[in-house]
């Protein structure tokens, strides 16, 4: 066999020392790695309110301008977005904490990883009934330095307010922008899809 490339290394070191921290074996192949771990107050899931924090942070410390992309139907308008109003979108991504106490133990993290595009992927679902987080994934990348850095969060949202039914999609593209996507149904009728995008950073 030849030798593996020093990118490759890198990423078989990153994905080594991840599970790791989790506490898990972990087999790790030249392609994808599947490593499934059960609901486990014991196992650390992402820190994913503390990420956003830190975007937030980032965010206000460069005093970037942001704007507001709001869609509906055919509809577009676009706005100036004030900190106050991003910290209040953002936290659709903070809350609910998988990681609080009540929420934790009817959460499974799985994890795979794909050598092929050199990232690693946390998923975390239920089966519970009712609770409003349904799905979330987390893409990191192997970093020389910090070794590993966010790529994006995805979340699916399943909840209910007074008489109306919500679903919601939520994608998080680290220093870039985020989006909301809002469906509503209530009397027996659907409503028209609501897509929010709110970006800092249009490169």
């Amino acid at each position: 066999m030849g030798r593996r490339s020093p990118e490759t290394i890198l990423f078989l070191t990153t994905l080594l020392f991840l599970l790791s921290c989790n506490n898990q074996p972990a087999t790790v192949a030249t392609k994808t790695t599947p490593v499934q771990k059960q609901a486990d107050t014991a196992v650390n899931f992402f820190p994913v309110a503390d990420f956003i924090g830190g975007e937030l942070k980032m965010i206000d410390s460069f005093q970037l301008p942001i704007t507001k992309t709001v869609t509906i139907g055919k509809r577009e308008q676009v706005f100036p977005l004030s900190d106050e109003e991003l910290k209040t979108l953002a936290a659709n991504f903070q809350k609910p904490n998988l990681s609080d106490g009540e929420l934790k133990p009817h959460y499974k993290e799985n994890s795979f990883a794909d050598e092929s595009v050199g990232a690693i992927t946390f998923t975390y679902s239920t089966e519970k009934q009712g609770l409003e987080i349904r799905r979330m994934d987390v893409i990191v990348k192997p970093d020389p330095v910090k070794q590993q850095t966010v790529n994006s969060i995805y979340i699916e949202k399943e909840f209910t307010r007074n008489d109306t039914s919500f679903t919601q999609r939520l994608f998080w593209k680290a220093g870039k922008n985020f989006q909301i996507i809002t469906g509503r149904s209530a009397g027996g009728k659907t409503l028209p899809f609501e897509q929010l995008k709110v970006i800092w950073d249009p490169s």
